[in-house]
């Protein structure tokens, strides 16, 4: 019999998986994402080269922003290409598909729609693409339900990107398609997060004022 232990977030016993060992936080979505912000908070406060490039001082500028963020994934895009450039030299017949993962969504599925003006955003031929750790965390589950590879995934995507008509302004739109859709959220997680729903959707209503006549 396989042992279990607790998920650290939200409490539920879970088996931890073959690969993982040391496993702390259970498969779920709302769990990933709570052991991702943990592994953030720590190396904000344990690595400063790491606070450096993910933090802006608090006079920041929109400015400051934009060109920081060029700068790191311009940086990114050139070590993927390194690599690739490696991968191709050992294996020609091989294919690659290059991705960038950011911290939060960019709202972009390729490089070139951050810092390209060109009418066609998508005219490379050799795209490097973009993927938040939340949507890659999903395409992670995809693959260990068995829906799908990651290859085919990134296949997928790069002949969607070839035809107008099939062409994904996010690669995230993906996964909201079959076979990459993921079941619905676990019922005891519904019920946690339900009744604080619930609560913000009470406080965006708009009051209604009493009216003398």
């Amino acid at each position: 019999m396989k042992s279990t232990r607790l998920c650290l977030a939200c409490g539920n016993a879970f088996v931890p998986l073959l690969h993982v060992p040391h496993q702390r936080y259970c498969s779920s979505e709302a769990c990933q994402r709570a052991r991702r912000r943990e592994w953030q908070n720590r190396r904000l406060r344990t690595d400063s080269d790491y606070r450096d490039n993910h933090t802006l001082p608090a006079n920041g500028t929109a400015r400051d922003y934009v060109s920081k963020l060029s700068a790191t994934i311009r940086k990114a895009e050139g070590q993927l290409r390194n690599v690739e450039a490696f991968v191709r030299k050992a294996r020609p017949e091989v294919t690659v598909h290059k991705v960038v993962i950011t911290y939060g969504d960019l709202y972009a599925a390729e490089t070139d729609q951050l810092f390209t003006t060109s009418a066609d955003q998508f005219a490379s031929d050799d795209p490097v693409y973009i993927l938040c750790v939340d949507h890659l965390d999903r395409l992670v589950q995809a693959v260990h339900r068995e829906q799908c590879r990651f290859a085919s995934f990134f296949d997928d995507c790069t002949q969607r990107r070839r035809r107008p008509e099939t062409r994904l302004l996010l690669l995230s739109d993906l996964l909201n398609e079959a076979p990459y859709l993921g079941p619905d959220l676990p019922a005891h997680l519904f019920a946690i997060y339900k009744p604080f729903y619930e609560k913000l959707l009470e406080r965006a209503q708009p009051k209604q004022k009493a009216v003398d006549h």
